[in-house]
């Protein structure tokens, strides 16, 4: 409780005395939101969430363990991370950042090991690979934030809110990425939130920190750290799989068990906190954004019929609401829970096909070969023959990958 209070004692003060690199302009007061967006539904974007560190800024959950945000939020080597839609009116929430860490190039961006996982909450995972071919100059994604409205306009009780943008550009060397323009952008307290982008199969992936924006503050495009160049040295630093679908260290494709069951409606009210948001949350199929979804070990489409439930249940059509309110139907079904519901493909614009467990956490920097593993990505109660092939997954990723513990 002490914590809480605490979090939200320093969530309503105005504080400044951070750094952004030369030429930009920290967006690090977190009293106030979004420019020219919306507030958020009750647990509608989750893995946002409120970071401080004698500062407040905005963090970032890309897998279980793991935050990103911004290197100008950190005072010190941790801080503190609150799950929660609003900064008043008591936090669910809060966690430990034991270890935070930048890497060697000087970039405004900060990854953060957190004390213990957040494994209900639904991880959308990190752009990478062929994915990252999506993000064009005036391609429609999603920022999100606890800041300011604008510049002197506090975010009323400091509530979540967020915004969609156009992607203004990518650096040359593809470590920075602008997005927005004077009316939605992003704002003090803003620092180090999300980027979104929808795929084409309806998933959403998270590919931006927010570093700052050039003068004047909240009037003009924001200037993200772009976490897809990023990913080697995180998996590298965490000894952490944050790339579900592919080898973090070579940007190849791999599928697999742990490649499926992502987001596909974050924008919406996902249900409550106590729950994991996750009572209305429609989850995607086997992934193949860059390849085959199935492991040279185990077809997923298999895998799922070996859980009991109806082979059918693998090209279910789910309704997903866009971000303009409008309905489009999206394959969804395969990536169930084993619940007779969720495999049946049955139409629904709310209903949950999966809930209560992440479909992003990859091999949370170890074994890996467990049941609790198969059941976070949407395996149900897996048996034996599905087992075996995430064990094998995992062993190999180990094998592939020469990862060391944090520094």
């Amino acid at each position: 409780m002490e914590k809480r209070t605490a979090l939200a004692a320093l969530a309503l003060a105005s504080i400044a005395g951070c750094s952004a690199p030369p030429g930009v302009e920290p967006i690090e007061r977190l009293t106030e939101p979004i420019v020219g967006g919306v507030e958020t539904p009750a647990c509608a974007w989750p893995t946002a969430a409120a970071f401080s560190s004698g500062s407040l800024c905005t963090a970032t959950l890309i897998h279980p363990k793991v935050i990103t945000l911004a290197k100008h939020c950190l005072a010190g080597n941790g801080g503190s991370v609150a799950f929660t839609d609003a900064l008043s009116g008591g936090i669910p929430r809060t966690v430990s950042a034991d270890h935070c860490i930048s890497p060697p190039d000087g970039a405004d961006f900060a990854v953060c090991v957190l004390a213990q996982e957040i494994d209900d909450v639904p991880v959308i995972p990190v752009l990478f690979g062929c994915e990252t071919d999506i993000l064009k100059p005036g391609q429609e994604v999603a920022l999100v934030g606890f800041g300011e409205i604008d510049a002197g306009t506090p975010n009323p009780n400091g509530h979540k809110r967020w915004v969609t943008a156009n992607v203004d550009s990518i650096s040359s060397d593809r470590k920075t990425i602008t997005i927005g323009d004077p009316t939605h952008t992003t704002c003090f307290g803003d620092s180090g939130g999300p980027a979104f982008v929808k795929l084409a199969d309806g998933t959403w992936r998270v590919f931006g920190a927010l570093s700052g924006a050039n003068p004047p503050a909240c009037a003009s495009p924001a200037s993200y750290i772009f976490t897809p160049t990023y990913v080697p040295w995180i998996e590298q630093q965490t000894g952490i799989d944050v790339t579900p679908c592919f080898n973090g260290a070579t940007g190849v494709w791999e599928g697999g068990p742990t490649c499926q069951g992502f987001p596909m409606n974050p924008e919406v009210a996902l249900g409550t906190w106590a729950n994991g948001c996750t009572e209305n949350l429609i989850r995607g199929g086997p992934s193949s954004t860059c390849g085959p979804p199935t492991d040279a070990g185990l077809p997923l489409r298999d895998a799922q019929a070996d859980t009991g439930n109806d082979a059918a249940g693998g090209a279910g059509e789910a309704g997903v609401p866009e971000m303009d309110g409008a309905t489009s139907g999206a394959s969804s079904g395969g990536a169930a829970s084993g619940s007779s519901s969720g495999a049946s493909g049955t139409n629904s614009s709310s209903g949950s096909l999966e809930s209560g467990t992440t479909a992003a956490g990859g091999d949370a920097g170890g074994g890996g070969c467990s049941s609790s593993l198969a059941t976070r990505n949407g395996l149900g109660v897996a048996p034996w023959s599905a087992l075996l092939g995430l064990c094998g997954l995992a062993l190999r990723r180990r094998r592939r990958r020469a990862t060391g513990p944090v520094t």
